[in-house]
This record gives structure tokens, C-alpha cells and sequence, in this order.
């Protein structure tokens, strides 16, 4: 009889944890980006973008020349303009607000061209990156640009870079990493053209760069989307 009673209390304790378990995950919900801004040819899944729509995990995000789409990631950012010719997915948005803090985790693919944001000091347990072929740029609270092909810029805070050789870096204020000399390097002129900047909370501003005719109005709306 005692056997079958430690039986089970061990079966009990194994329900009660994967419950726990459960509930844990579960705290953290899926969340979407909201764009708010939009300039030239801007596309999502195909199809064209439009302002205050939202995006989700896995869409393909893409600009044509001269373009730009700003984005309001909310609590996972705030945030994010891709730059022209390029390709970007919002890998995995999700957030578990339960706690005093909110833990977020933000994961973005640029696949080409360039992407730049603007990320809010985070929750220790909180992960941000921002991936290409061959570096993952680990952000904790900064302003950051990376490119396609593996460079990362930074003009606030800094950021740790790893590569696909096992290389690791940090990268700070005014400093690039460079993956043809795989180092450091002196952030250069293109490092800083964010496309137009962000303002005090990080939500992108919509712009139009000195001499720029857009190939559709210029257009711009506040989110709706998530906080």
C-alpha cells in the first residue's frame, strides 16, 4: 500500500509540474506589428502594404527603391523602419506582461537590404535580435542598423554580435562590425541614415528625404495595434 501511495504522489507531483509548466508558456502571447508609416513600393506577403496594418510572425516585409515602411512593434521594440530594396521578417513577436515587467522576445530576419530600430531597455530575461546569413546582433536596449550582408551599426547603447565563424563582438556607440575584416570598425556615414530618425518614444516618424518623389503619397497613421 505504501508503494502504490508514493506511486501516486510521484504521478500527482509529474501532473502538477507539467500544469505549471503549461501555464508558464502560455503566459506569453503572440503579438503583431503595426505600420504606421509608409513611402514608394511596400509590400507584405505579396501583397501591398497598407498603414495601420497588421503584421505577423513570418511575413515576408519587402521595399523597392527609394521606399521605406516604419513599424510600431510596441512593447517589443517600439521601433523598426525597413530601408529600401530590402527583405525582412518579423521571425517571432511575443510578450508575457503577467509579471512587474514585461518579458518580450522579438526576432527579426534581414534577408536583404537593411533594417534599422530603435529598442527600449529591456527585462533581463527579455531577448531581442536581429539575424542575417551570418551574424545575430543580441540588443538590449539601443539603436541599431544591420545590413543583408552581416554588418551591424550602432548609434546608441551597444550590441553583441555573433557570427557564423564562432566570432563574438561588442559593438558600440559611433561603431560598426565590419564581417569583410571581421572587427570593429568606425561607424561610416551610411551607418547613421536610419531613415529619418525616431522620435522621443522610439515610434517612427514619417519622412521624405531631401529631393525624394514618391511613387505613391507619402503616408502616415498612428498604431492600433498592440501597446
Amino acid at each position: 500500500m505504501k508503494r502504490i501511495g508514493l506511486l501516486s504522489s510521484l504521478v500527482t507531483y509529474a501532473v502538477v509540474g507539467v500544469c505549471a509548466g503549461s501555464l508558464l508558456a502560455s503566459a506569453a502571447e503572440t503579438r503583431t506589428a503595426t505600420i504606421v508609416g509608409l513611402q514608394g513600393d511596400v509590400t507584405v506577403a505579396n501583397a501591398p502594404a497598407k498603414v495601420k496594418q497588421q503584421v505577423g510572425a513570418g511575413e515576408l516585409i519587402a521595399t523597392g527603391s527609394k521606399s521605406l515602411a516604419r513599424f510600431n512593434l510596441g512593447i517589443n521594440g517600439p521601433g523598426l523602419n525597413v530601408l529600401e530594396n530590402s527583405s525582412v521578417t518579423l521571425d517571432e513577436l511575443t510578450a508575457d506582461t503577467s509579471g512587474s515587467a514585461p518579458v518580450i522576445t522579438t526576432r527579426i530576419s534581414v534577408k536583404a537590404g537593411s533594417a534599422a530600430g530603435y529598442v527600449k531597455k529591456l527585462a533581463p530575461q527579455s531577448v531581442y535580435t536581429v539575424s542575417t546569413l551570418t551574424t545575430t546582433a543580441a540588443i538590449k536596449g539601443t539603436k541599431w542598423k544591420v545590413y543583408a550582408n552581416g554588418r551591424v551599426a550602432v548609434t546608441e547603447g551597444c550590441v553583441t554580435v555573433t557570427t557564423s565563424k564562432g566570432g563574438k563582438f561588442d559593438v558600440c556607440k559611433g561603431q560598426a562590425y565590419d564581417p569583410d575584416s571581421d572587427s570593429v570598425v568606425a561607424a561610416s556615414g551610411a551607418d547613421f541614415d536610419d531613415g529619418g530618425g525616431f522620435n522621443g518614444e522610439g515610434t517612427p516618424s514619417v519622412f521624405v528625404p531631401s529631393g525624394f518623389t514618391p511613387t505613391r503619397p507619402v503616408t502616415s497613421g498612428a498604431s492600433t495595434g498592440n501597446p
